[in-house]
This record gives structure tokens, sequence and C-alpha cells, in this order.
């Protein structure tokens, strides 16, 4: 082979690499989330050995120290619904919490800042190409004092198992005791069969079911969203399956929407946030009514007087107050 064929395939080779490692570099600084991290993580790494280890540990970092806080609220409200009045004792347990699960995300995470290391797989001395990937050694596995499979086994139970069943106690502790204290504020009243009285009683059941229907949602969507990334990981360290870049890649995506999630579904359950949202929904739509000449949505004037009932809690002078605004707003568009 001549001389200059083989420049040119080693040029051409180089602008083939030169793009993808333009790439990673893209996905590093504009995407810059953990599920972009892991996505480079298991590709060719040119970011060199510390950026290696770095990225490798921030990765397992970043999924305890989630985990970790959500049962560490769940935690922190139960306290807060058992012991109501001791503020200053609350204060120091949650503290205490967010020092504790930093502390046990970072212990959790050191074995994958000494595992990760750098692989080559494809060396061209001639072209000067070099490819190598970012992944856990085996042979640093066997180095250390516990095992792989030991490792993921712990994580199984520490990152998910405990939290799962702290975040089950907590909440099904906070249903219990909501129960227990509407139950008894209606034993110690004197109700007389009359309609307001069974509007009341109706309307401390709905609340109720609102509660533990929230709760419940809270619980599902932990123990579902965490569910497929442990599950993935302790089977490809037992050699079950091998390891595949889209599924952990869509595991962990998962996983992170917990997080997403759980804003959500608080704010789906909450009466007030719903009839609030409604309201200053009913603003917005206004003024692109006006400009465009669109015709009022179906129901949107059967349904505004439902809208403008006083929210539940509210004060009749907080209410006369949100009015005031949306009506001063509604006449400035």
């Amino acid at each position: 082979m001549s001389s200059s064929r083989v420049e040119d395939d080693c040029d051409e080779w180089k602008q083939i690499f030169t793009r993808i490692d333009s790439y990673f570099r893209d996905d590093i600084v504009l995407e810059g989330t953990n599920h972009a991290s892991a996505q480079v993580l298991y590709t060719f790494w040119p970011f060199g050995l510390a950026m290696c280890k770095i990225a490798g540990s921030l990765l397992g970092f970043g999924i305890f120290l989630s985990t970790f806080s959500i049962a560490a609220i769940a935690l922190d409200r139960c306290v807060v619904i058992i012991f109501p009045t001791k503020r200053k004792r609350q204060h120091n347990l949650a503290l205490l919490l967010f020092s504790l699960i930093w502390v046990i995300s970072i212990a959790l995470a050191l074995p994958l800042l000494i595992t990760s290391d750098l692989n080559t797989v494809f060396d061209d001395d001639k072209c000067g190409i070099s490819l190598k990937i970012c992944h856990e050694k085996n042979e640093i596995w066997n180095l250390m004092p516990i095992s792989k499979r030991a490792y993921t086994l712990a994580v199984l139970l520490t990152q998910y198992a405990i939290p799962l069943i702290s975040i089950v106690f907590a909440y099904s502790t906070i249903a219990l005791r909501m129960q227990i204290r509407m139950n008894s504020r209606l034993a110690s009243s004197t109700f007389t069969a009359n309609a307001g009285n069974n509007e009341r009683r109706k309307s401390v059941a709905v609340r109720q079911r609102r509660t533990h229907l929230l709760l419940i949602c809270v619980v599902i969507v932990f123990a579902v969203a965490w569910l497929p990334l442990n599950v993935f990981h302790v089977l490809n360290t037992f050699e079950i399956v091998e390891f595949s870049v889209p599924i952990f890649a869509m595991c962990h995506l998962v996983a992170m929407g917990s997080a997403c999630l759980n804003p959500v579904s608080y704010a789906f359950f909450n009466q007030n946030f719903r009839q609030q949202f409604i309201m200053f929904y009913e603003v917005a739509i206004r003024k692109p009514q006006q400009i465009f000449g669109w015709a009022t949505p179906v129901g949107y004037k059967r349904n505004r007087i439902k809208y403008n009932r006083p929210v539940r809690g509210a004060t009749t002078a907080q209410h006369a107050q949100t009015v005031a605004a949306i009506k001063s707003t509604n006449e400035r568009i």
C-alpha cells in the first residue's frame, strides 16, 4: 500500500473521530445531566482518566443522593405530623438527615471512583488514533475488599429497599395519624341530622381519600420508577444479561423521572392549587381570544362560576382579594 493511500486513510479516520469527539463534548457541555454523562460513560471517552473516575462516581452519587433525599423528606414529614409542636427538634433532625445522606452517598460512590478506569479498544500508531472507553474494570473489582456482586446487592438494599420501606412506613404513619385526628375531631363535635353536618362529614371523607391517594401515588411512583434500574444492574452484574447502553439509558431516565413526577402528584391532588391555577388560566386565555378573535371555549362561562368559588381554607377577605386582582387584570387586558 502506498504512503499516499495510508495518509488518505488516516485523514479519513481522523475526521470521523474528530466529529465523534466533538459530539461527545457537546453532550457534556450542553446537556450536562446525569443521563448524558451516563451515555458518554459507556462510549468512547476522550476526557482522560481523572474525568473518567469523577464522572463514574458522580453518576452513582447522584442516584444515591436522589433516593435518600426522597426517603428523608418522607421521614421529616412524618416527624412533623407526629410532633407538630417541637420545631427545634424538627430543625435539628432535618440537618442530621441532610448530613447523613451526603455522607452515605459519598461512601457508597467511592467504589465507583476506584474501579472506574480507561480501557483501550482501538489503537493505531500510524494514524495517531487511540479510542478508549470508561467503565468499571473487573480486574480492579477483584482487588477490592468487597466483590462487585456483593456491592450490587448492597446498593439494591440501601438505595432501593431501605428507602422504599422508609417511605411506606412514613406515609402509612402519616395517613393513620391524620385519620385518627379527623375521626376524633368529628366524634368530639355534637352533630344533628341536618344537611350541613352531612356535607361536613362528606368533606372530611373526601379530604381523607385525597390524602390517602396522594401518599399511595408517591409510594408507587418511587417503587415503579427505581425498580427497572436496580433490576438491570443486578442482572448485568450476575451476567444474566449483557450490558446495553439504550436499556441502561432508558432505565436511568425513568428513575430520574420520579423526581419530576412527585411535584406533579402533589399539585394534582391539591385542590387549592388546582383552583388557583384554573383561575389564573382563565385570565391567560382571554388575551389571545381578544387578539385573534377566538371563540370562547365550550363550558367556559358555565364553569367560571364554579372556579370563582372560595378556596377551601381561605378566608372571605383572602378570596375577595384574589377575585379583585383577577378582575383588575381582566380590565387591563
